[in-house]
């Protein structure tokens, strides 16, 4: 795949490389067979050195359908704020919150604030 990029890039502008259009559209081309048998975008861009963003753009130029986005499962269960600000106030830490409510300690402090908690320093 690495070659197939090399060889649909024309000019170098930067250390990535930019492609034309024209060009953007052969290396999906060439991106869409592997994707539609199951590749991941994250495999894809790593084999031609690009980021999972990139391809996708790649991809949807060249009419493929972009699948969603594989979520683990438990993901999109919803978070109880009530019981969550609860917690936190009686003074568990938004790292144990977080492994409790199974997101990261980014998304637990969003909850939190959209609970309307007051975040510790």
């Amino acid at each position: 795949m690495r070659r197939a990029f090399a060889a649909a890039s024309i000019e170098l502008f930067t250390l990535r490389s930019l492609l034309s259009a024209d060009d953007e559209l052969i290396l999906g081309q060439l991106l869409a067979r592997r994707y539609e048998a199951g590749a991941s975008l994250l495999v894809l861009g790593a084999e031609v050195g690009r980021s999972t963003q990139y391809v996708a753009k790649v991809l949807r130029r060249s009419g493929v359908v972009i699948r969603p986005a594989f979520r683990p499962p438990g993901s999109g269960q919803r978070v109880d704020l009530v019981e969550l600000r609860r917690l936190y106030e009686a003074g568990a830490s938004v790292s144990g919150l977080a492994a409790r409510i199974g997101f990261c300690r980014e998304a637990t402090r969003k909850f939190l604030k959209a609970s309307g908690a007051q975040l510790r320093g």
